[in-house]
């Protein structure tokens, strides 16, 4: 986050950074070794791809990438490869990465925010645009949240480790 906050210092513009108060697990590369790390080169707009070599790809950001990580590591020794893309800027999409993103095979938005109007319609609208054909499915709130743990929150709404392993089963 540093070096989104340096960013926008840098700019001659406003810009916002939204953060959930959860403490949340540092994502790692697959060889263990940090991912934000302090050779990472923040760029506005570009998505990260966190893990590839599947033939599904996991788009998420936010709160919910460390899950995506996790189900892609834990069903990637079951033999099942999944890639997992983050958008760190859901207002300038990474058209190159969507278009790859979908080039692969299916795609889930796994987004805690309003399925319907959060990062699985941005994504949508550019795909249509472009004439973009893939399997695409959503993940997210259908309903206004409730109150109680992050937890529990993402559990109830479908939103944890079970559901997206479940729907990634599903689906292949």
């Amino acid at each position: 986050m540093s070096l989104a906050i340096r960013y926008l210092a840098s700019i001659d513009e406003a810009g916002g950074i939204a953060v959930g108060r959860s403490t949340l697990p540092v994502i790692k590369k697959e060889d263990g070794s940090i991912f934000y790390d302090e050779n990472f080169v923040f760029e506005y707009g570009k998505a990260d791809w966190i893990r590839q070599g599947g033939n599904i790809t996991i788009i998420t950001y936010g709160t919910l990438l460390h899950t995506a990580v996790e189900v892609s590591d834990k069903l990637r020794t079951e033999g099942i490869n999944c890639n997992v893309l983050n958008i760190c800027c859901p207002l300038k999409l990474d058209e190159n990465a969507i278009k790859n993103a979908a080039s692969f095979g299916p795609v889930i938005i796994f987004e805690d925010h309003n399925a319907r109007t959060g990062l699985g319609s941005l994504i949508a609208l550019f795909m249509s645009k472009n004439n973009i054909h893939t399997s695409m499915i959503e993940m997210g709130l259908h309903e206004y949240g409730g109150s109680a743990s992050a937890s529990d929150l993402y559990h109830l709404y479908h939103l944890d480790a079970n559901a997206l392993t479940s729907k990634i089963k599903e689906i292949l």
